[in-house]
This record gives C-alpha cells, sequence and structure tokens, in this order.
C-alpha cells in the first residue's frame, strides 16, 4: 500500500501514465481528490523499482443503496504500469492486490470503466449492470411536461446543496454522500453545471449536468421532467443558424439513468423518448453470499467451489463463474433463466461515485 510520503510519486507516475503521456495536463488529484486523499492512500497497491513507482491501483470504497438494500462497491482507478516497465504482468500482479483490499474493506462487488475488457475478463471480471442514455432534442422536448405555476428553475448554487443531498439520499439509490464527499465531486470535470427546480423557496427537483448531458437527477417525476424541458430551452437558441456545422448550435441532450424502474423512467417510457441500453461498467463479484443477504433474498442457496458457484432455488439449479455472476446478478442480459423471477438485482451507482 502507498505510504503518506509516497504521495506525490504516485501522482507523478500516474499523471505521467494517464495524463502526460497524452498531452492531457496533470489532473489527476484535481479530478479524483476522494480517491488520492491521504485517508485513501492504504487502499491504493504500488509496485516500486528501486524508490520509483512504476505500477499502481487504487480501490474506493463507497456505500450505496438500492431500495432497502446497502452495499459496498469497490471503484478502481487507474490501474497503470509506466511503459518501459510493460509486459511483465505488473497489472495482474497490482489487480491481485486490489481484489485482497476489496476483500478486506467488506465490498460486495467492485466496479471499473475500460476499453481493454478481455484482459479484465482474465481476472474474473465482466461487463454487467445497466444504464440508458436517453436522447432529447427540439422534435421531442416538447413532449415533456412543463414547470407547473409556481415552480421555477434556478442555477444550484452553494444554498442549494443541502436540499439536493435531502433529495438524493431520500430517493435511496445511489451513495450515501457526506457535505464533504458532495463538495468534492462537484468541483471535478464530472459536473459542470446544475439547476434545481424550487416551489415557494424550496428545492423539489435538481439536474446535475456536464456538458450537453445530465449527469444526475432527482425529486417527483413530473418535476424533473419540466426541469429537463426548461433547461434544455434555456441551453437552446432558436434564432441561431442551423446550416453552420461549425457553430455551437445545440442539437441535442442527454440524460443518463439507470435500467431498473421508476416514476422518472415510466414517464420517459411512455413518451417513447428512445434511449440507448449499456453496461454500467465491468463488476466483480466479490461477495455473492453477501448480496444476497443484501438484497433479502432466501430463496437462493450457495456453495463455492474455488471459482465456481453451484446456486440452488427450488427445483432450479445452476453453475457459474465468477465473471458469470456479475451478469447472473445484475444483467443486463439474461445469461439463464435461473431464478429469473428474483434475478437480475437492481443496481446503480451514481456517475459522481464512479472512479
Amino acid at each position: 500500500p502507498a505510504r503518506t510520503d509516497e504521495r506525490d510519486a504516485l501522482l507523478e507516475t500516474v499523471n505521467y501514465i494517464f495524463r502526460i503521456s497524452k498531452d492531457r495536463s496533470p489532473s489527476i488529484a484535481t479530478d479524483y481528490p476522494h480517491v488520492y486523499e491521504p485517508d485513501n492512500l492504504s487502499n491504493i497497491s504500488i509496485i516500486k523499482s528501486g524508490e520509483k513507482i512504476i505500477s499502481s491501483v487504487a480501490v474506493w470504497p463507497c456505500d450505496i443503496l438500492v431500495g432497502d438494500a446497502r452495499l459496498r462497491v469497490g471503484g478502481i482507478n487507474a490501474v497503470g504500469t509506466l511503459p518501459e516497465f510493460r509486459k511483465r504482468g505488473l497489472g495482474s500482479r497490482v489487480m491481485e492486490a486490489a481484489h485482497q483490499r476489496l476483500r478486506d474493506l467488506n465490498c460486495h462487488v467492485g466496479l471499473l470503466s475500460t476499453g481493454i475488457h478481455d484482459w479484465y475478463r482474465g481476472l474474473g471480471w465482466e461487463s454487467a449492470g445497466a444504464q440508458r442514455t436517453y436522447r432529447l432534442d427540439r422534435s421531442n422536448i416538447g413532449l415533456l411536461p412543463s414547470l407547473a405555476t409556481g415552480i421555477a428553475m434556478h442555477a444550484a448554487d452553494q444554498d442549494a446543496h443541502e436540499d439536493i443531498l435531502a433529495l438524493h439520499h431520500a430517493a435511496r439509490l445511489g451513495a450515501r454522500r457526506t457535505a464533504h464527499h458532495f463538495g468534492q465531486v462537484l468541483s471535478t470535470k464530472k459536473v459542470s453545471g446544475g439547476v434545481v427546480a424550487r416551489k415557494d423557496a424550496r428545492v423539489v427537483a435538481y439536474l446535475l449536468s456536464s456538458g450537453h448531458d445530465i449527469v444526475e437527477w432527482g425529486g417527483p417525476a413530473e418535476i424533473v421532467a419540466g426541469l429537463v424541458q426548461a433547461w434544455f430551452q434555456r441551453l437552446d437558441d432558436p434564432n441561431a443558424s442551423t446550416s453552420d456545422r461549425e457553430s455551437d448550435l445545440l442539437t441535442g441532450i442527454a440524460l443518463h439513468a439507470f435500467g431498473a424502474p421508476c416514476p422518472l423512467l415510466s414517464l420517459l417510457d411512455t413518451l417513447r423518448i428512445p434511449y440507448a441500453l449499456n453496461h454500467l461498467g465491468m463488476m466483480r463479484i466479490v461477495d455473492p453470499q453477501g448480496i444476497l443477504q443484501a438484497f433479502g433474498c432466501t430463496d437462493i442457496t450457495l456453495s463455492q467451489h474455488g471459482e465456481t458457484f453451484d446456486l440452488k432455488s427450488g427445483d432450479q439449479s445452476d453453475t457459474r463463474t465468477r465473471s458469470e455472476l456479475a451478469k447472473l446478478y445484475f444483467g443486463p442480459e439474461r445469461i439463464s433463466h435461473f431464478a429469473d423471477h428474483i434475478l437480475p438485482f437492481p443496481f446503480w451507482q451514481w456517475g459522481l461515485e464512479r472512479v
């Protein structure tokens, strides 16, 4: 694990691999302040050659709620090795250490984003979980309900943060946030702006955005939908040229959402707003029995034999590898009809907690 006095050297290595070598500014510490703060360094595994840090991976634990289920998610950040030390298996070694750290932290699942899926599959990870991305433009934004009389859109200033946190926690979907952590992630590149709906000075809904993407939202479905319409209209310029391909003309917005049913998704689906369905990321099932317990699932029993798991539910049985469990538990593909009256479980982590 990285020591406090190694933080600067660690950031130098990670910034070189993921920022400087790609002609980007060295922004890892500001992009992920919660991951690289001193209190989390014990969750970062490093390999050194002499005094030089040559390979590393960070784990950031995050407790989330999915209705009544409470899960601990271990986010994996910046798995990398300096170019001159690659092809020696160091990435696999730091990932082995990360897997142990996930167990030590009592995580139920690990979650990461990557462009090299097959490499992680070889380590027991699999693409799983569901996220929807709805597309809205001038042709369909008018289908959404408008904000009701007495409700108005305002900028999400500092004074609104406490109310936004209250709405977020009331939904029981996503991370249990502190005001400190919320302030940290709002300062990163993940959020460029936000708006709230106020009724009698009280915040009743909110949107957080990055560019033209709505990356998080909360509140009653009708009000959130009205806020989306009002935000779009603020961005759109009906008098702008529609033929100038070099202009910054708004062509549409995206709203990111989870795959499980909820009132806002039901509203959008009733209006037949188109969406793309994608995996949430690559997942590793760390504690398969603990996941069953978290969802109060007593209909499924599980036994483990190495990296193979035998499951039983009534007169049904199934045998899966650790990586296959990710899809069986969290979808979106249905790889088996085993316990399909229960599975897949809903799962969601907002982008603000993704590392």
